[in-house]
């Protein structure tokens, strides 16, 4: 798991408005356009107390983008709830106990015209930049889900960083695992389940990107540190 040497965890506290402007940061973005990408993890070595099956993890994974990105149509907040594919996942992200809990009101179509995404969907990775991309494995906070601090996954990603977030089933304010919709509550949400599940999920995600820089994925081949 030589990964683990050079990779930087960040760990995020509760939920707060986002922005990539440069107020919220308070620095000018990198040099790169941003590209994201969702995949789904499984950890097979982990049984999630509530489903029985396997622990899996929603990833986003934000990354240095070739030129052309600069110009494509930006990333839609709907995008990170798979568009609505499961049937009544829209409806359930906008529900008091999710998404909508925010503020009274809020819609995902709201959010698809506000969200202040910069990232490309599936943009084709960045070949001109300089590699292997140093590894950020981002933790949400309770409460929150993988796209709550875009405006910092996206700031790193933009200075040539590969950053990495999953929701935590149980945690998250929402997630999507194995085709189901999933809110807190349950043995997932008990403190001492929550606790033992952040570090291992996030060891786990190293495991898995070390897997994709390897081959797994073209995209990422050869794209992160070995050692």
């Amino acid at each position: 798991m030589a990964l683990r040497r050079v990779s930087g965890i960040l760990l995020a506290g509760g939920a707060r408005a986002m922005s990539t402007s440069v107020p919220t940061t308070g620095m000018p973005p990198g040099p790169f356009p941003v590209g994201v990408t969702t995949v789904q993890f499984s950890d097979g070595s982990r049984t999630d107390p509530d489903s029985g099956g396997p622990r899996q993890l929603q990833t986003e994974i934000w990354y240095p983008a070739a030129s052309e990105a600069a110009s494509q149509p930006r990333n839609l907040y709907s995008e990170f709830l798979s568009r609505g594919v499961i049937p009544g996942s829209i409806a359930a992200a906008e529900s008091d106990d999710a998404i909508g809990g925010y503020r009274e009101g809020l819609t995902i179509e709201e959010l698809d015209r506000t969200w202040p995404n910069q990232a490309v969907r599936d943009a084709r990775p960045c070949g001109a930049c300089k590699r292997p991309w140093p590894l950020v494995i981002f933790s949400h906070g309770s409460g929150a889900f993988r796209a709550s601090y875009i405006y910092w996954t996206e700031f790193l990603a933009s200075h040539g960083f590969c950053v990495v977030a999953c929701d935590h089933p149980g945690s998250a304010r929402y997630t999507q695992v194995g085709g189901a919709v999933v809110k807190p509550g349950g043995t997932r949400s008990a403190r001492a389940q929550m606790e033992a599940d952040r570090p291992a999920d996030m060891l786990f995600l190293l495991d898995c990107m070390e897997a994709l820089s390897r081959g797994a994925d073209s995209r990422f081949a050869g794209s992160l540190a070995p050692r």
